[in-house]
C-alpha cells in the first residue's frame, strides 16, 4: 500500500499534479477494482477481511487519518475566518443546496435508474442520494490543499472551513436517513448526536 501510494504519488507530482491523486490512483490499483478483478485470490490474499491482519490494517488507517487531520488543522490561520465568515458561509450553503438538489431532481425525473429503492422510497431514497452527494471528502480536500500550499492562504482556509461544515451538516442528515432505511431508526437520538458533536466542537475550539 505504501509503495503503490508513493510511486503514483511521485508520478503526479512530475505531471505537475497534487499527489494525492496518484495515491488514490495507487488505491484503486490495488482495490477491488483492479487487483480484485484481474487476480482476485492474491487481492483476498492481500488484504483478508477478517484476522489480526485486518485489525492491524484498519486501526493504523485510523490513526493515520487521525494524525493528518490534526497536521491539516495546524496549518490554518483562523485570522481568515473572521475576516470571511460570510464567504464560508455561503460556500458552505452552495456546496450542501447544489449536489443535494441536483441528486434529488436526478431520482425523482428518473427513479427507473436507481432499481427498486427508489421504487419503494422514492422521496426518502431521493433524499438519500442528494444528501449523500453533498458530503465532502474532508481529508482529500485537505491533503490537496497542502500538496499546493494553499492550506494557509485565504482560498484554502476559506474552503476547508465550508467543507468542514458541509460535513457536519451532511453526515447527522446522513445518519439520520440511514436510521429510517434501517430496521432502528435512530432519529429519536438524533438530538443528543447533534448536541455531543456541538458541545466537543465548542470544547477543542474554545481550550485547544
Amino acid at each position: 500500500m505504501l509503495t503503490a501510494a508513493l510511486v503514483c504519488g511521485q508520478i503526479m507530482r512530475a505531471l505537475r499534479q497534487p499527489a494525492v491523486l496518484g495515491e488514490l490512483l495507487g488505491g484503486i490499483l490495488l482495490g477491488p477494482t483492479v487487483l480484485g478483478a484481474l487476480a482476485p485470490h492474491a487481492y483476498v490474499w492481500l488484504f483478508p477481511a477478517t484476522g489480526a491482519t485486518t485489525a492491524g490494517r484498519d486501526t493504523m488507517l485510523k490513526i493515520g487519518m487521525l494524525f493528518f487531520m490534526f497536521v491539516a488543522g495546524l496549518g490554518v490561520n483562523p485570522a481568515y475566518l473572521q475576516k470571511r465568515g460570510r464567504s464560508v458561509v455561503g460556500t458552505s450553503l452552495l456546496g450542501i443546496v447544489l449536489p443535494c438538489g441536483l441528486g434529488f431532481g436526478t431520482v425523482l425525473l428518473l427513479p427507473a435508474l436507481w432499481g427498486a429503492p427508489a421504487q419503494t422510497h422514492l422521496l426518502l431514497f431521493a433524499l438519500f442520494i442528494g444528501v449523500a452527494l453533498s458530503i465532502s471528502a474532508l481529508p482529500v480536500i485537505a491533503r490537496i490543499l497542502l500538496d499546493l500550499d494553499l492550506i494557509r492562504d485565504e482560498i484554502g482556509v476559506t474552503v476547508l472551513a465550508a467543507a468542514t461544515v458541509d460535513d457536519l451538516i451532511g453526515w447527522s442528515l446522513f445518519a439520520m436517513l440511514l436510521g429510517s432505511f434501517g430496521k432502528y431508526s435512530i432519529t429519536a437520538h438524533l438530538g443528543t448526536m447533534l448536541g455531543a458533536v456541538v458541545g466537543c466542537a465548542t470544547l477543542i475550539v474554545g481550550l485547544g
